[in-house]
């Protein structure tokens, strides 16, 4: 996947000052061609004041969950994100998953570009 990152007014309560969003794009094995859009809460500092939450929408508008559960550095591979996913419309109304992505940011240009493998039952 690949996409943006900008900054908006907080929906949370102080000390939030802003909230992070993310939108981008991708191919994935049970979605196709997929949108996604993630949104958080961050303090003066920026680090995250609430998970990376919200939704990945299939080709055929069926929308998943999701929730980043975990961020570390590999050694050897980078930065990573692990997010579950809990629900969803259509086909993916009862699903549950896991994906570990591992991504790069552009914080010049406000891109990422990330990859990564997990499941999904559905």
């Amino acid at each position: 996947g690949s996409g943006t990152f900008a900054y908006g007014p907080p929906s949370c309560d102080p000390p939030a000052v802003a909230d992070a969003i993310i939108q981008g794009t991708g191919n994935a094995t049970h979605l196709g061609r997929f949108t996604i859009e993630l949104g958080y809460c961050i303090d003066q500092d920026g680090n995250p004041l609430t998970p990376p939450s919200g939704i990945q929408t299939a080709a055929n508008g069926d929308q998943l969950f999701t929730q980043m559960v975990f961020s570390d550095v590999d050694p050897e591979l980078g930065l990573f994100q692990d997010y579950i996913y809990d629900g969803g419309t259509g086909r993916f109304e009862n699903a549950e998953g896991f994906i570990r992505l591992y991504t790069d940011f552009d914080l010049v240009n406000l891109t990422y570009s990330n990859h990564g493998e997990g499941w999904l039952a559905y």
